[in-house]
């Protein structure tokens, strides 16, 4: 087995040994911001794969990136992206004091993009209820960095969330643009997008008549 790992990695090595993270870029302000991700249920123990990365600016590559099992049960897929943004947000707490240190304070909060709506109202209204209860310290911590304006939670959809890379597995061209997101950063350009509206219910123009089975229409009674 580690003589197929080590043969795997080195002809990964070979095939994309033209690939390199780009740092820096036309943008010379240092604004940290990153994305989170998580993969509930991914395996059988029901511990979640949590991804999650960070860049400087919007032209340059990822800084920093990780992606590890969680080392407890998680129940939903919510309380599953509740994990991976625990773990981001202390990372971020982290790199902002590290800035600091360097002389880049970051004067506004940290953008976390998250595509969970769910776990990201959570948080920032802090609704806590029964189904949420046994998390209530992951929450209040979190919650706290938000009225700090330590961090700003932002949604962003799935089909542009960079850490989903970081989490599952995913179709070629899907793994190819993530790659290029976490390599050589957004070419300048903010990711923005806003929860998929639920598709209205179609309503039928006919009525059923329980007695006889047969349809009715609505307005002229047509059958």
């Amino acid at each position: 087995d580690h003589v197929r790992g080590a043969d795997h990695i080195g002809r990964y090595l070979a095939a994309t040994k033209e690939k390199c993270v780009v740092l820096g870029g036309m943008d010379t302000e240092v604004k940290l911001f990153g994305y989170s991700d998580a993969s509930h249920l991914p395996y059988g123990d029901s511990k979640p794969r949590l991804g999650y990365c960070f860049y400087l600016n919007l032209e340059s590559g990822a800084i920093f990136a990780r992606s590890h099992f969680a080392t407890n049960v998680s129940h939903s897929s919510c309380e599953s992206e509740v994990f991976a943004l625990d773990e981001t947000i202390r990372e971020a707490i982290y790199l902002r004091g590290f800035l600091d240190e360097l002389g880049f304070t970051q004067k506004q909060a940290t953008v976390i993009y998250t595509d969970s709506v769910s776990a990201k109202a959570l948080i920032d209204v802090f609704n806590v209820g029964t189904q949420s209860a046994h998390i209530i310290m992951r929450l209040n911590y979190l919650h706290e960095q938000v009225l700090l304006k330590n961090v700003e939670l932002k949604y962003v959809n799935t089909d542009i969330q960079v850490a989903d890379i970081l989490t599952k597995l995913l179709s070629v061209p899907k793994h190819r643009q993530f790659t290029e997101f976490l390599l050589k950063g957004h070419n300048g350009v903010e990711p923005s997008s806003e929860p998929k509206a639920k598709p209205a219910k179609v309503k039928s123009m006919y009525k059923r008549d329980h007695l006889t089975g047969s349809f009715t229409h609505k307005y002229n009674n047509k059958k």
